[in-house]
């Protein structure tokens, strides 16, 4: 194997690090996207939670207003009771105090409900804040890792980038432009063993010539169907 095969192995094992680091770093934004939106999902819970329960405080008033209105009308009735002399006229008040009392208590039951739920609103809404701030402990703690990690990668990549131009100062610069030429067109391999007459890059069959060049210390091979560089490891 060449002196410029050994070195580009090196600086490709180094570059497919850098790769690999780059791509989880920039996964980490989308990442802690969805962290946040498993945050919101309980946010919006518990504000629907708070919507019903403003709901029924509200049909509870309107129950409240409703009684209210009644009760001053049976009492307007008992006045008015009062006042008129015929017989007829006082039962037909009576009998209107009697069905508007029923429509009170008939009222009262349903406000009776409507109190209940209230209660019931009132424990989802706690059982509800207690399951976000769990969520937003988790969360928070979950983000404060990815951004560790993300602050940790990108120390790593820094530190291998420092010293690439160290490790490429001696390789054949012919080499090195061709190696970099074919790192950033495949984005992933640019030099490959060549196997049992393959290609390790792309697994297709290559001319016995390209292996027998392969072969040769100071060759600089390339294979035919993907143009990835070749190397021959007995």
């Amino acid at each position: 194997m060449s002196t410029n095969i050994e070195k580009l192995l090196r600086i490709q094992e180094n570059d497919l690090k850098v790769l690999q680091k780059v791509k989880e770093a920039r996964d980490i934004p989308a990442r802690k996207l969805s962290l946040s939106n498993r945050l919101s999902s309980h946010q919006a819970a518990l504000e629907k939670a708070k919507d019903e329960r403003l709901q029924t405080q509200a049909r509870i008033k309107e129950y409240e207003l409703e009684v209210d209105t009644k009760k001053a009308l049976i009492n307007k009735y008992k006045q008015q009771q009062y006042e008129i002399k015929d017989n007829e006229a006082y039962r037909a008040l009576e009998s209107e105090i009697r069905e508007t009392q029923k429509r009170i208590d008939a009222i009262e039951d349903s406000e009776l409900i409507f109190m209940e739920k209230l209660e019931e609103r009132k424990a989802d809404i706690d059982i509800k804040q207690t399951a976000l701030d769990k969520e937003q402990a988790l969360v928070e703690e979950e983000i404060a890792m990815l951004d560790e990690r993300y602050r940790l990668l990108e120390s790593e990549i820094n530190e291998i980038k420092l010293h690439r131009g160290d490790d490429t100062s001696d390789i054949d610069p012919s080499w090195l432009k061709r190696y970099e030429q074919v790192f950033k067109q495949k984005g992933d391999v640019a030099i490959v063993n060549s196997v049992n007459g393959t290609c390790a890059g792309c697994h297709m069959k290559i001319p016995p010539q390209l292996v027998h060049d392969a072969k040769k210390a100071e060759s600089m091979t390339s294979c035919n169907y993907c143009g990835r560089m070749l190397f021959f490891k007995i």
